[in-house]
Parts: C-alpha cells; sequence; structure tokens
C-alpha cells in the first residue's frame, strides 16, 4: 500500500516510525532495531497524524469525521503513569472524538498532552480535553 504520511518521534523513550497507508493502517516501528513489525490499528482513511511521546499517544485524522486516540503505553513497565487516573486517557487503550462535520486534515497535542487541536474541512478548529472526549474550545 502506499504510505500517506510518516512521522518520527518517541514514544516514552523509545524512538519510534509512525506510518499511515491509503488504506488507514497505521503502524509504529521501533527505529532501534526496525526489526519490530509495530502494533498495526486500522482507521479510516487518513489525513492527520501526531505523537505525544510522553503519554506515549498517537492521534489519527480520518474521512469518517472522527479523531482516533491510541495509547501505546497501556502494558508498558517503564512508562508508570500511562495507564493511571490521571492520564489523558484514564486507562483507555483507545478514543474516538467525535464532532466536525467534515473531512479533519490536521491533529496536533498540546504539549502537557491532556489535549489535542483538530482542524476540520468544516471550517473549524476545535480543542478537545482527551480525559473526557469533550470540546472545550470550538474556532470558526
Amino acid at each position: 500500500n502506499i504510505i500517506n504520511a510518516i512521522k518520527s518521534g518517541f514514544l516514552g523513550n523509545i524512538p519510534v516510525l509512525v506510518t499511515v497507508d491509503e488504506g488507514g493502517l497505521v503502524a509504529v516501528h521501533e527505529t532501534e532495531f526496525l526489526t519490530n513489525p509495530g502494533c498495526p490499528r486500522k482507521t479510516h482513511l487518513f489525513w492527520g497524524l501526531d505523537i505525544h511521546a510522553e503519554s506515549r499517544l498517537v492521534a489519527v485524522s480520518a474521512n469518517s469525521h472522527v479523531i482516533s486516540i491510541f495509547n501505546l503505553g497501556m502494558n508498558s513497565s517503564s512508562d508508570k503513569d500511562a495507564s493511571s487516573d490521571d492520564a489523558p486517557m484514564n486507562g483507555f487503550k483507545t478514543k474516538r472524538l467525535s464532532g466536525h462535520e467534515n473531512n479533519i486534515p490536521n491533529v496536533r497535542f498540546s504539549p502537557c498532552g491532556r489535549y489535542i487541536a483538530s482542524c476540520s474541512i468544516d471550517s473549524s478548529v476545535r480543542v478537545w480535553n482527551i480525559k473526557t472526549s469533550q470540546t472545550v474550545a470550538i474556532f470558526k
């Protein structure tokens, strides 16, 4: 398949390469050895991609008008906060944020990892609280 987007960064202290193909397959590859096939996730036709290293979160926006956030630190012994009640994902493995009325070409985590901003072809920018899955601000 054709890769639509690629992003390098860290999940915790592990260097990774995140790719999303035209079919919506999200793959996270550890780049230290490039032998781990990653942890593929399936979503709709992909648009935007972001990584929050400290929280070990990957966000993908899609043609489905939904943002999917994957918690890749849930079973990590080196990241004690990834599954805690105070963490942005509040112990969830995946969250889906709905509210835009059209495609979402871009998503970005806040530096603290508790919020995510999204822009849509519906001419709006939303700021979301990841823990509550609620929109906290809308700009048009």
